[in-house]
């Protein structure tokens, strides 16, 4: 059923999480389009009828690929494709240019591959739920990315790329199978909130997170441990959450 939207909803809820972030973005006055929980096998030929759609929305389809053609969306800015059955990330959506926001939550993706450094305006990648190993390095050439969703995948290693990913300020690692967190997160200067619950067997946080002085909010469970500086919480902005076995929030340690 095709659905026109008078207004877009400008809140990218991040499914999966202790918390939720929002990324506020207009899409000047396109057309909105929703199919979601249609029981689609494939995207509607109507989608590409016309040149002016700035979201689209496939929430909960059957899903296991994108057209070529999705490249013909130039004005795209949304794309929700969470909870369909690719088993690949569709790498068709890296010739979207204007894209902001996407959303491939729930699937069973298990790489996030090279053409992401083609995808320029993306602001907000949102991949939890899924089943990724591999991050490439070339991640970090996506200036723009402001939020990235990772929580509930099975990443062993946190690439380096995503550590020089410059406008960074929302990442979230829950219930991953992390065993420490690279020296070059302190690279992550505009970070404001970190996930770290249950994120892997036994985390270890470097120094150089001490440098990062917009951290807001950093989440962990009794598996992480912290530097010492970062115990000088008192003089600085920073908020800790702690998390128990349960996933139930205890008292801030400030």
């Amino acid at each position: 059923m095709r659905v026109y939207l008078t207004s877009i909803l400008s809140v990218s809820l991040l499914l999966g999480s202790c918390t939720f972030s929002v990324v506020k973005l207009s899409t000047n006055g396109g057309e909105h389009l929703n199919y979601d929980w249609d029981g689609l096998r494939a995207v509607p030929v109507e989608v590409f009828q016309t040149d002016n759609v700035t979201s689209l929305s496939l929430f909960a389809n059957g899903l296991t690929h994108l057209p070529d053609s999705i490249s013909r969306l130039e004005n795209l800015e949304i794309l929700y494709l969470g909870k369909n059955d690719f088993k690949k990330f569709p790498e068709e959506v890296c010739a979207l240019k204007k894209l902001r926001i996407l959303n491939l939550s729930f699937n069973q993706i298990d790489t996030i591959p090279e053409c992401v450094k083609h995808m320029e305006s993306l602001q907000s990648l949102l991949i939890n739920n899924n089943e990724i190993s591999f991050i490439s390095d070339s991640i970090s050439l996506i200036k723009s990315l402001k939020v990235l969703n990772l929580n509930y995948n099975n990443l062993e290693t946190l690439t380096n790329g995503v550590c020089q990913l410059d406008s960074l300020e929302v990442l979230n690692l829950q219930r991953n199978y992390l065993d420490s967190i690279p020296y070059a997160v302190g690279e992550l200067h505009d970070l404001r909130q970190l996930n770290l619950v249950n994120a892997g067997p036994l985390v270890r946080l470097p120094e150089t997170m001490c440098t990062m002085r917009f951290l807001e909010l950093l989440q962990i469970d009794n598996t992480v441990t912290l530097p010492g500086c970062l115990y000088a919480w008192q003089t600085t902005r920073l908020r800790i959450q702690f998390f128990d076995q349960w996933g139930v929030i205890q008292p801030d340690l400030r």
